[in-house]
């Protein structure tokens, strides 16, 4: 998800730095992790995991887990698929509910990190 053009290529424009919790693992269905193409190149693509993938810990951020919905996540994990391991048909998210959970997650700001991250690609 995340890529506005639906090719896999698209992004914001911008990249930011990873923010790698060590104690956030894939080790689960339903994991929420950032998509990259190196170090500190997360952008605006993401995935979620059908399963346990051990070989992503400490290479893509792990921001969330799926609560709510994991048989949707194992819907779209198991439609036909064609050439480079695209679906056949096209996937899309209609809606998405982020719940923000305790007091550091409720306290923060996402324009204000949007800005901040923004103010340091313009110094570059």
């Amino acid at each position: 998800g995340g890529d506005p053009t639906g090719t896999g290529a698209g992004g914001p424009g911008y990249a930011f730095a990873d923010e790698i919790d060590p104690s956030l693992r894939h080790d689960r269905p339903g994991t929420l992790s950032m998509a990259n193409s190196g170090p500190n190149t997360n952008g605006s693509q993401f995935f979620i995991t059908h399963g346990p993938t051990p070989h992503l810990d400490g290479r893509h951020a792990v921001f969330g887990y799926v609560v709510k919905g994991q048989d949707v996540v194992d819907a779209i994990g198991n439609v036909q698929r064609g050439p480079r391991d695209r679906p056949v048909e096209d996937v899309r998210m209609e809606q998405v509910t982020i719940e923000r959970v305790g007091a550091d997650a409720q306290a923060w700001d996402a324009m204000a990190v949007l800005k901040q991250y923004a103010d340091k690609f313009r110094a570059r």
